[in-house]
């Protein structure tokens, strides 16, 4: 009985991390941020020497995150998250201060399938 009851335990607890264990991250300087205008994708590549590394999904050589800003006219204005986490890209880029980004896992920006989604971002 307690056997199995451990075994439900760690399959639980991997299951729960299940969705972390393959996200992406990186942390280093932003070498350049580019953001297509139509779409409104925002795309990051750090600095050679960066470590971390983006899932295996960003098949790109260059860019290694996406993240999309909501169209304006149309957007949920409650959530201030695409604006707030562009604003520290920009902020850390001017000053050439280092950040942490981690990633969703996934590559499912649309436009942007082949960069990693962008979860969260820290300037040190």
């Amino acid at each position: 009985m307690l056997k199995t009851t451990y075994k439900v335990a760690v399959l639980a607890l991997l299951m729960a991390l299940s969705s972390t264990v393959f996200a992406g991250s990186q942390y280093g300087t932003i070498y350049r941020l580019y953001v297509r205008p139509i779409t409104g994708v925002v795309l990051v590549q750090l600095n050679v020497g960066a470590t971390g590394t983006p899932a295996a999904c960003a098949t790109s050589t260059s860019y290694k995150f996406a993240m999309l800003m909501p169209d304006t006219a149309t957007a949920n204005t409650t959530n201030t998250w695409p604006s707030n986490a562009l604003a520290t890209l920009l902020t850390a880029h001017a000053a050439g201060r280092t950040v942490s980004i981690a990633g969703t896992g996934a590559c499912t920006v649309p436009g942007a399938t082949a960069y990693e989604a962008i979860s969260v971002v820290v300037m040190e």
